[in-house]
């Protein structure tokens, strides 16, 4: 059966710490940490921006609740999207999918757009660690459509919380697509009784994922 890896890329994630990012009103360029083109088949083009709106302090070794898939920047952050000009189409806070808390990444995340439904939008995703000692990863799946609109793609059927999990062990560094026809999501997930991993998969259904073993 054909896959649709869920991933990210990271750029220059082998820094530290960041600096805070300086008053977004004096350059608001500063708190963007990565960027990209997006292009429609059809022409529309957008810039896909990942941007910190508040700083916190990262975690290091040491630190209750580190991780190191969030070692590198921590705070608030959101999507947004800007057309031609530089014009702001779009802002979509990520926080708000986490638990409004804090929100880690390894580093400056670059998200690996692809197809995940068929449905003529651009999809991506953002994860961290599920932080429950299953080795699992959890992600918040979005789309922007051909006006440059953001929105957010629910999952459940598995944890009932909006996230698609996979086993962190199954994280790549490309979108892969083997089959055009496939709107599934084919994931490895903890086995109840524990031990071990087994195949899952997330099937598009009504406009969001559920979760089939």
């Amino acid at each position: 059966m054909a896959v649709l890896a869920l991933l990210f890329l990271v750029a220059g994630c082998g820094h530290g710490e960041n600096e805070p990012p300086p008053d977004s009103d004096a350059n608001p360029d500063k708190t963007v940490i990565s960027e990209q083109t997006i292009i429609f088949p059809s022409g529309e083009k957008y810039t896909l921006q990942l941007k910190q709106t508040e700083y916190m302090k990262p975690l290091t070794w040491g630190d209750p609740g580190f991780s190191m898939y969030e070692g590198g920047y921590r705070g608030h952050f959101s999507f947004v999207t800007r057309g031609k000009d530089g014009t702001l189409i779009d802002e979509l806070g990520i926080n708000q999918y986490f638990g409004n808390g804090p929100f880690g990444l390894m580093g400056a995340v670059v998200p690996e757009t692809g197809a995940y439904n068929k449905d003529g939008d651009i999809d991506f995703n953002i994860g961290t660690s599920a932080h429950d000692h299953s080795g699992e990863m959890k992600y918040v799946l979005f789309s922007i459509n051909k006006s440059g609109e953001l929105r957010r793609i629910n999952a459940r059927g598995y944890k009932e919380d909006g996230f698609i999990y996979t086993n962190a062990m199954e994280q790549t560094e490309y979108f892969r697509e083997d089959d055009s026809d496939l709107r599934s999501i084919i994931v490895g997930v903890a086995k109840p009784e524990g031990g071990g991993y087994v195949a899952g998969e997330y099937v598009w259904t009504h406009g969001e994922y559920v979760f089939k073993k």
